[in-house]
């Protein structure tokens, strides 16, 4: 039984396969534990990814697991957590070598652009670049950086949304709170059509989704 809105370590017992490969791997190995994503199903609790030091005669392990939400969640013995495979240690010139190779083909396939160029694709984006009061120098470095870290800008609502996984946090209150009950906010015509018009681009997005008669609903008309 893993509680509600806990953090603990969570026994589980090691796969066969999995020690018999390790009986040739010396006393111990080193061993990296991460969550085990089960497809078309919403993830009840979160495994944190550890390395760990595994010996050839052990049968059972520990994952880190956080239960994030407000209800208690049972597993059934057997239900796979995690998935566990033997980690590659590189040495110091090792990781020195994949670091620059890493570095080499990155510098290989990015486009050479001139400063002029970085601007108009971070204009594009609608991000403001104006020199301002920065120097020439602070100013040049500034957009290096906004131009290398471009892709993790969300230009539209919609980019706060694909490709992320959203986690349904809920609202927590006292126990003994109650609604409050408020008169509608009023809206002119113009207004209306803003508020309208967001409210339409905020649900495209999967930001929002359209209430089910909440008590705690603040209304306008």
């Amino acid at each position: 039984m893993l509680p509600a809105r806990s953090e603990c370590l969570l026994p589980v017992s090691l796969p066969r396969y999995f020690t018999e490969r390790l009986s040739g791997a010396g006393t111990a190995a080193t061993v990296i534990v991460e969550p085990f994503i089960a497809p078309n199903r919403l993830a009840k609790f979160l495994v944190a990814r550890t390395l760990q030091n595994c010996k050839k005669q052990d049968r059972r392990t520990f994952c880190r697991v956080l239960k994030f939400n407000d209800e208690d969640c049972s597993l059934r013995k057997g239900t796979p957590v995690a998935i566990i495979t033997q980690a590659e240690l590189l040495s110091q010139n090792e990781i020195v070598h994949v670091r620059k190779a890493h570095e080499d083909v990155d510098k290989s396939q990015e486009k050479k652009l001139c400063l002029e160029e970085k601007i108009k694709v971070l204009q594009e984006m609608g991000l403001n670049v104006e020199k301002t009061e920065l120097n020439a120098e602070v100013y040049i470095d500034f957009c290096d950086l906004l131009y290398s870290y471009k892709d993790i800008f969300a230009t539209k609502l919609s980019d706060l949304t694909e490709g992320s996984h959203v986690i349904e946090c809920p609202i927590l209150t006292y126990p003994d709170a109650k609604p409050v009950r408020m008169r509608p906010y009023r809206l002119n015509d113009s207004m209306r059509a803003v508020v309208d018009k967001q409210l339409d681009e905020l649900l495209e997005a999967g930001i929002i989704k359209e209430s089910q008669g909440s008590q705690w609903a603040s209304f306008f008309n």
